[in-house]
């Protein structure tokens, strides 16, 4: 067992998950798998909603700066009227805002208060 093995032990499952996602998606990149290893260990939070969520995944393998995309947001709530479907989708957004700040603050190592003030303009667009 190498050493990422032996530390990623308690999130075995999500790991794999994730793994399965990568697979299927034909995902290969040794230097993103890499960061994703970096940022399973360093977040449980962030592997749980990669392996919940792997559309995320796409996104962050293409992740060069934070947008908060609140155009796109309101688009998306603008297209329905059930609110579960609103309910469902700002978990969704704010899933994958959170996990790019994660993957910004650890395999990008963004100083805290980068990471803060992403942390507060997406407190601002979700209240």
């Amino acid at each position: 067992m190498n050493h990422f093995e032996s530390l990623i032990q308690p999130d075995l499952f999500h790991w794999e998950q994730l793994q399965s996602s990568l697979q299927q998606q034909g995902i290969e990149d040794a230097g993103f798998i890499d960061s994703l290893k970096k940022l399973a260990l360093g977040s449980n939070y962030a592997i749980t909603q990669l392996a919940k969520y792997p559309s995320i995944l796409n996104q962050l393998r293409y992740f060069d700066h934070f947008d908060l995309e609140q155009k796109r947001l309101a688009q998306t709530l603008d297209e329905t009227d059930d609110i579960n479907q609103v309910k469902k989708e700002l978990r969704l957004y704010r899933h994958q805002k959170l996990v790019e700040i994660i993957y910004m603050d650890i395999c990008q190592q963004a100083d805290v208060e980068h990471t803060l003030l992403r942390l507060s303009e997406l407190a601002d667009v979700l209240i």
